[in-house]
């Protein structure tokens, strides 16, 4: 699983990962396992809060170097600090090592710089310098869509290795399921399965309706479907791989299988159970069926197209046999078989 290894092996996983919220299901519980995951080797974190408070992300503070710009609003506080220029300078006084850089909110930083191209230079820059450190480096994002940071931050031109992991609600599975009849692989052909599951995840509304709609049940924190889009990511040999793209559960702070989700399980055992067919000859005024004398005696009665017992058994002996019966105007004299034709 491409979960498994972004959080057991950093050091197999991209060198930028981007994760995608919606207003319908939040990805931070993700960000939060990656910060504070143990790891052998464990990396060095600076962590950027730009919209979350710190507490409510970092549990243990003594591997994470924090920078809080919650409270530093453009326009509205007189903190003239530089976001750009503190963390650039954090990461050259960083310790040897590798180091994750940690962006909680890419839509705040879009807002706060007032333009595209400013919020986009600031991200590279970032990035630039963890490239330049010696070891493994990583840059973790983490954004609302929809958000036009992301589609930039995609292109291979920013970054040739990427894992880009999008939440979506459990819902969704359950809807395409009962719905669109496509479960996920592998009890439906994954060709078949993205045609519809991509289309349908993007547009937005659609969650928003499973979420928030009549019979939604809300945000879950416990359960998450993350969409992962690795390319460019390496193995155990360093051998670069082909863009791969997997749907993977995420329960109870960690990644399990997708069939041991609540929705799904729930669809699996609606599956299992056999519901009988309604018996239309139930509850009516008059009896339908046969006794078991009416049926011998409907079987005696002789069928008029069923030729008699000795002529299936001389077919049978004799091989195929034509059975004709002439009509009055069928001329069978074989003494002059050309008769009817007046030469």
């Amino acid at each position: 699983m491409l979960l498994s290894t972004l959080l057991s092996q950093p050091q197999l996983s991209a060198s930028c990962v981007l994760v995608q919220s919606s207003l319908a299901q939040s990805g931070l519980p993700l960000v939060k396992r990656l910060i504070n995951t143990e790891t052998p080797g464990r990396s060095r974190i600076l962590l950027a809060c730009f919209l979350y408070p710190p507490p409510s992300l970092v549990t243990d503070t003594d591997h994470v170097t924090v920078l809080d710009y919650t409270d530093a609003v453009p326009g509205f506080t007189e903190d003239q600090r530089s976001p750009e220029d503190e963390i650039l300078e954090s990461i050259s006084k960083s310790q040897p090592g590798p180091l994750d850089v940690y962006i909680d909110s890419l839509n705040t930083i879009l807002q706060s710089q007032r333009s595209l191209r400013h919020a986009f230079r600031l991200i590279n820059r970032i990035f630039a310098a963890l490239q330049k450190r010696p070891g493994r480096n990583r840059l973790i994002l983490h954004g609302v869509a929809p958000c036009p940071l992301t589609p930039l931050l995609c292109e291979t031109s920013f970054s040739s290795s990427l894992l880009h992991a999008i939440a979506h609600p459990c819902n969704i599975l359950s809807q395409l399921s009962e719905v669109y009849s496509v479960p996920p692989p592998p009890m439906s052909p994954p060709a078949k399965f993205w045609s519809v599951f991509i289309p349908f995840s993007r547009r937005g509304y659609e969650s928003v309706r499973l979420v928030y709609g009549e019979k939604g049940n809300g945000i879950s924190r416990d359960e998450i479907v993350f969409e992962i889009i690795s390319r460019g990511t390496g193995d155990r040999t360093g051998r670069r791989k082909a863009i791969e793209r997997e749907l993977e559960g995420f329960k109870d702070g960690g990644v399990c299988d997708l069939l041991e989700l609540a929705s799904m399980a729930r669809y699996l055992s609606s599956k299992r159970e056999h519901k009988a067919a309604p018996d239309p000859t139930q509850n009516l005024s008059f009896n339908l069926g046969l006794t078991q004398a009416q049926q011998e005696s409907r079987a005696d009665v002789p069928l008029p197209y069923a030729h008699s017992d000795a002529q299936r058994h001389d077919q049978k002996e004799g091989g195929g046999t034509i059975y004709y019966d002439p009509d009055s105007a069928d001329d069978l004299d074989d003494d002059d078989p050309d008769e009817d034709l007046d030469i």
